[in-house]
């Protein structure tokens, strides 16, 4: 065999051996950082940043900086057969190379370990990866065979075009949202509502906002971010589990006077375990939903407060200073029932009060067991007619077992029973084990019969349970 046959069949190997590892890789990795999400994961904050299940943590999280194709491209991998061929030839190296590589890869090692959650800490280290990769293939083909060079710059061109017509609906919806605004779910009412607010002056900051970068592209309202450095105590308390709002609203409101909450519905599904769930639920009101994102008015006093207004009446049904269940409640009524359960009054010493707390004493894995019990405001002294078109509000404190949470078969519901027949539930389930308020409300219909509040437990062990803390029911002419 000639010389130079010799090197035209190395060359023809090493395209082959290149390409199929490339083809290999790609068919490895796409599949995965593309998985579709189950819709029982969707919502929480592993789903938004694409580190979900096992194989996108370990590819878009740990070795995103170089695998997260759908952010980063697709070519940052190919510096680690490089950075081999570099360490391991007889190539004289650098000082200079050898101290820039080590910068690199102590970097490198920080973001996949420390800051693996997010594509925007990556993309940190992204231009010195790209520049790296670029530059070590320049060393590499510098004697190479014209045939190894054009095979190369080709398979590097490709596959970046191959990245960007793969993921290409995804670009174009950033390019959409964020430039040419033509996209069907861009919050067009929120954003135009902001530009024309007429309770904001767009001089001072009265709009608190989670990470949206709409509101600040497409208004000309003045906001604070959650992020900024004079904001951490109440970023650190939304994000706390146990506790209460107080401190949140008493900075945002009588401190801050800020007035709109600006947030994304996925964030906030993100976010239910903590208590910017309740602070959203009991401190503001839901103004505007729109294509995904939600803004929130904050009231203008706490919600404990607007319930004693002129023009709202308060259904005495709650004692917390009694100490046995029926004392707590005399009104609560049994509805309905399967299997045997316990209804006790408990002292719990992180509140200091009494509380109700209902149990299933014969639960069994597979055996469906339900509890339902409430409250018919008929009985309660109120006739039906006084409540026509008129809004029933709930307030209930509430906290139950893990295994119950999102649960379609444990909720709490305003409903109205009309003359025909028809009934008009409200129910809301529970998300979190920890103490929550949840508020609902629901205009009753005209030719009412009945409304009840009504809620149904329904536990799977013996262990499981369902507590309440407190309850209140308001009858208003407007939604509270």
């Amino acid at each position: 065999m000639t010389l130079e046959n010799n090197s035209r069949y190395r060359t023809i190997v090493f395209c082959i051996v290149a390409l199929l590892v490339t083809v290999f890789l790609f068919y490895l990795v796409y599949p995965e950082i593309d998985r579709f999400t189950p819709p029982k994961l969707r919502g929480t904050d592993e789903v938004t940043q694409e580190i979900e299940t096992p194989g996108k943590l370990f590819l878009n999280g740990y070795l995103g900086p170089l695998f997260r194709f759908k952010s980063l491209g697709n070519i940052n991998w190919m510096v680690l057969p490089l950075l081999g061929w570099f360490l391991f030839s007889k190539r004289k190296k650098e000082r200079w190379q050898m101290a820039l590589l080590f910068v690199w890869v102590v970097s490198l090692l920080f973001i996949c370990l420390k800051a693996y959650t997010n594509s925007r800490y990556q993309m940190t280290i992204f231009p010195f990866t790209s520049v790296m990769t670029l530059y070590l293939l320049g060393l590499f083909l510098e004697n190479k065979t014209k045939g190894i060079k054009t095979f190369c710059i080709s398979l590097f061109i490709l596959v970046s075009i191959f990245n960007v017509v793969y993921f290409f609906s995804s670009f174009k919806k950033t390019w959409d949202m964020r430039v040419s605004l033509t996209k069907s779910n861009f919050p067009y009412k929120i954003v135009n509502y902001l530009k024309n607010a007429p309770d904001l002056d767009s001089r001072r900051p009265q709009v608190f906002t989670f990470n949206q970068p709409i509101f600040y592209y497409h208004t000309n309202q003045t906001g604070i971010d959650s992020t900024v450095g004079h904001m951490v105590d109440v970023w650190i308390d939304m994000n706390n589990e146990t506790g209460t709002t107080e401190r949140i609203y008493t900075y945002l409101k009588k401190y801050r006077k800020m007035k709109y909450i600006f947030i994304g519905k996925a964030y906030k599904l993100s976010q239910q375990k903590t208590l910017l769930e309740e602070f959203l639920e009991c401190d503001c009101k839901l103004f505007i939903e729109d294509n995904g994102w939600l803004l929130y008015r904050i009231r203008s006093k706490p919600i404990e407060e607007e319930i004693l207004e002129p023009g709202r009446k308060v259904l005495n049904i709650w004692n917390k200073k009694e100490t046995t269940a029926k004392g707590i409640s005399p009104v609560m009524q049994t509805f309905s029932q399967t299997g045997n359960f316990s209804i006790e009054a408990q002292r719990d010493n992180e509140i200091g009060r009494n509380i109700i707390v209902f149990r299933c004493t014969d639960a069994v894995i597979g055996k469906k067991e339900w509890f339902q019990f409430g409250y018919e405001l008929p009985k309660l002294g109120v006739n039906p007619k006084d409540l026509e078109h008129k809004y029933i509000t709930a307030i209930v404190r509430m906290r139950t077992s893990s295994r119950l949470l999102k649960s379609n078969a444990n909720y709490v519901s305003i409903m109205d029973h009309n003359i025909d027949g028809t009934i008009q539930p409200e129910p809301r389930v529970l998300y979190s084990t920890k103490w929550r308020t949840y508020i609902l409300s629901a205009q009753m219909r005209p030719a009412l019969q009945n409304a009840i509040l009504l809620f149904q437990f329904s536990p799977k062990i013996k262990k499981d349970f369902l507590a309440i803390q407190d309850i209140k029911l308001v009858i208003s002419s407007n939604p509270l």
